[in-house]
């Protein structure tokens, strides 16, 4: 139902620039994560990288059914996007990514290494074990095109995989109250 009601809203909203002469732009993003990320009883289930985050900061082990390859987005970048919405030339839609596809277990072993000492670790389930991160389904998904990002708007993602975790390891440290009804490392 997401997916078709993505898409109707789009519709909608070009239908309504046309008739009203409005200026409107409709983004998609590749799969978001990164700092403000919290549990809000919105989403049913949080990003990949916000489930391993939680378990990282318990100490806990992240364990992935599969490796999840998919195309994300860092919260900072959409940020830098959205700002440059503002200029851009009329168009249907625009996808923000990082045009990218990447493993979120390769995401948590580098979360791993930013965040040393805690006993923390990421890895695929062994036989006959259940993964502890809700992997969003069973398939993996592909880079999303980002030319029209690039060429209209000059946007190109800055946060590539290893300096997202990198940068969200350090702001888990900074911001540990954002973490603190999941100490033991559940992810719901």
């Amino acid at each position: 139902m997401y997916g078709i009601t993505k898409f109707a809203s789009e519709r909608v909203a070009a239908r309504l620039a046309d008739l009203w002469r409005l200026d409107v732009r409709s983004v998609r993003l590749s799969a978001a994560f990164g700092p403000w990320e919290r549990l809000t009883g919105v989403r049913s289930t949080m990003s990949l990288q916000f489930q391993i985050a939680l378990l990282a900061r318990a100490g806990a082990t992240a364990i992935l059914e599969r490796p999840c390859l998919r195309d994300c987005i860092y919260a900072p970048d959409i940020a830098q996007a959205a700002l440059r919405l503002i200029d851009a030339p009329a168009h249907p839609r625009y996808n923000f990514s990082t045009a990218v596809t990447y493993a979120a277990l390769a995401w948590g072993e580098a979360l791993a290494v930013a965040m040393p000492g805690n006993g923390f670790a990421c890895r695929l389930a062994r036989a006959g074990e259940s993964g502890n991160v809700a992997s969003h389904g069973p398939v993996d998904r592909a880079s999303m095109a980002t030319e029209r990002a690039g060429s209209d708007l000059g946007f190109t993602a800055a946060w590539g995989m290893q300096a997202s975790a990198t940068h969200y390891a350090d702001w888990m440290r900074s911001h540990p109250w954002c973490f603190e009804a999941h100490k033991d490392g559940s992810v719901p």
